[in-house]
């Protein structure tokens, strides 16, 4: 077991130097939160979710408990990976959906479906295994990333906005920290030209944010930074 600890402290360690050097080098050349990475991260999250959901199933009722425990640790480096991708702390502008693409704004037909869907699976862990609450916790977190998965993967269209670092300066004009209206492509019909957007919207995969003014806001630092 020892052994395999050590194993699963260094896979997570490369991990984290390889998505450090990645940040550090997409951040050189864009300094906003990509829909794409965050549509991956969230799959990515629920999907190693449901092999931690597996794992625990199988050590329970103690099928090759010394296999299942390793692939239960290399789950959750790749979760913590995926976790990273949704990340917008190296980022200057972060993205968020429309309020009518958002999966908890009204009554969607794909979120109860999801929901319909992890209950079921929550009631047969309940009456299969009894570590039913570790299971339970994890369907609920697959819940919530499949929905977000889905609703970034299919919105028209996102939100970039500058990070604030006080809650009262979501006041300040622009107001939420609102910077630019994103149109994305496969998802916005036939249009092609760009010109038919709507006014302040561009289209994701030509996005240029080099003529916005920003804010630069770090942990531990804020400056007021314009670009």
């Amino acid at each position: 077991m020892i052994c395999f600890f050590l194993i699963w402290a260094y896979i997570l360690i490369h991990i984290i130097n390889a998505w450090s050097t990645y940040a550090k080098e997409e951040n050189e050349e864009s300094h906003a939160q990509n829909l794409n990475q965050v549509t991956l991260g969230f799959f990515g999250m629920a999907i190693s979710v449901w092999i931690l959901f597996g794992c625990i199933v199988a050590i329970d009722f103690r099928l090759c408990s010394w296999i299942f425990c390793l692939i239960y640790l290399l789950a959750l480096g790749f979760f913590l990976a995926f976790y990273l991708m949704i990340c917008n702390v190296h980022t200057d502008l972060y993205l968020i959906l429309p309020p009518e693409n958002q999966p908890f704004i009204g009554i969607k037909r794909n979120v109860v479906l999801f929901g319909l869907f992890h209950l079921l699976v929550s009631v047969v862990s309940f009456c299969l295994t009894n570590l039913w609450p570790i299971c339970c916790l994890l369907l609920f977190s697959s819940f919530i990333f499949s929905i977000n998965g889905w609703a970034c993967y299919f919105t028209e269209s996102y939100i970039l906005c500058e990070h604030r670092q006080f809650e009262w300066e979501m006041e300040d004009s622009p107001v939420d920290g609102v910077k630019c209206h994103v149109a994305v492509r496969r998802n916005f019909g036939k249009m092609e030209d760009q010109e038919k957007l709507p006014t302040g919207f561009q289209f994701d995969d030509v996005l240029d944010i080099r003529w916005l003014r920003f804010r630069t806001y770090m942990p531990l630092r804020y400056t007021k930074t314009y670009f």
